[in-house]
């Protein structure tokens, strides 16, 4: 493979998301860069996703001969289907693209040149997040010392956005565990931040991602608090396996607080909320303090079992949030 003009795999998976797919593609068929195989898998849709997949990509005559389209004997859920996406891709660095989410026609170019200047396993890139009255540029990628570090704490934590040397996720097998469709991106970063050598960044947002209401990360459930132990469960295991467990302990509680409460913020049941009050409690005072004002707030009233008053939080909440959207 040329240095100067290595092949990319755009990973995409599919599942209905008919009112968001010809945009995203036409993004994917129209970048300037040349080297590019497209690898669709389609999960299981039941709406018309793939026809007008389909139907898009005959519009580019030149790529058609680089796109596969795959099918999911049923739907599996994104862990998975993200993992065969990577897993049928051929290309030297692979990219993740939501098929909701769009990109700029110079993306894949510009993560390519800083990819050969830099000589790097992942380069990541700010986003444009497209709010429902506004849109602003996020810094989602957070580095302040190791991007390991950063992995840890959660400044880190989405597939898209990054160009990845694809040899370095199948060596290690950097994948989320099946069914773990909530923090599955994050669990994936934590590996391959441990095994990359080099990390770097471009600072212009190309990537186009649309908060969805309907989205799995819309309303938290108890779906989200079983994602988030199986996820802890995970990163210890794969830290104690690292021999980096004891070093990041404390790190790694204080951010299983901040995941809970989180959760806790932006779930709507009460039920919910009491079945999971105690997770992590052992340590939750010690690291309240540390967290915003906000995290601290809610963080007291559920350690606290102050149900009336998380009730009337919660509005609180709702409604900032809405000023903000």
């Amino acid at each position: 493979v040329a240095m100067n003009n290595p092949r990319v795999s755009i990973c995409v998976p599919v599942y209905n998301v008919a009112p968001y797919i010809e945009c995203c593609v036409r993004s994917l068929m129209e970048q300037d860069y040349a080297n590019i195989e497209y690898v669709f898998v389609n999960d299981g849709s039941t709406d018309d996703s793939i026809r007008l997949l389909e139907q898009v990509v005959a519009d580019y005559p030149h790529r058609q001969s680089a796109v596969h389209i795959y099918h999911n004997d049923k739907n599996h859920g994104l862990a998975y289907t993200r993992r065969v996406t990577i897993e049928k891709a051929s290309g030297e660095y692979i990219t993740c693209v939501d098929s909701d989410d769009w990109i700029d026609t110079n993306y894949i170019s510009a993560l390519i040149q800083e990819t050969i200047i830099s000589q790097s396993d992942v380069i990541f890139s700010p986003c444009k997040e497209h709010l429902t009255s506004k849109t602003i540029v996020t810094f989602l990628d957070e580095v302040e010392d190791s991007y390991f570090n950063a992995c840890v704490k959660d400044k880190v934590s989405h597939l898209w956005g990054k160009l990845i040397r694809r040899d370095l996720i199948l060596e290690h097998s950097c994948f989320a565990p099946e069914g773990l469709d909530y923090l599955e991106d994050r669990i994936a970063l934590l590996q391959i931040s441990h095994y990359a050598s080099t990390v770097n960044h471009i600072d212009n947002a190309f990537y186009h991602y649309i908060h969805q209401p309907q989205s799995i990360t819309a309303h938290k459930t108890d779906y989200h608090f079983d994602c988030l132990i199986r996820y802890w469960q995970e990163a210890e295991r794969l830290m104690r396996e690292w021999g980096t467990w004891e070093q990041y302990a404390s790190i790694c509680q204080k951010q299983q607080v901040e995941d809970k409460i989180a959760l806790m913020l932006h779930c709507n049941s009460n039920a919910t909320r009491r079945q999971y009050a105690n997770l992590y409690r052992e340590y939750e005072l010690k690291h309240l303090n540390g967290l915003s004002a906000g995290f601290q707030i809610m963080g007291r009233l559920v350690h606290y079992h102050l149900w009336p008053l998380i009730s009337v939080y919660q509005i609180y909440i709702n409604w900032l949030n809405k000023r903000k959207k």
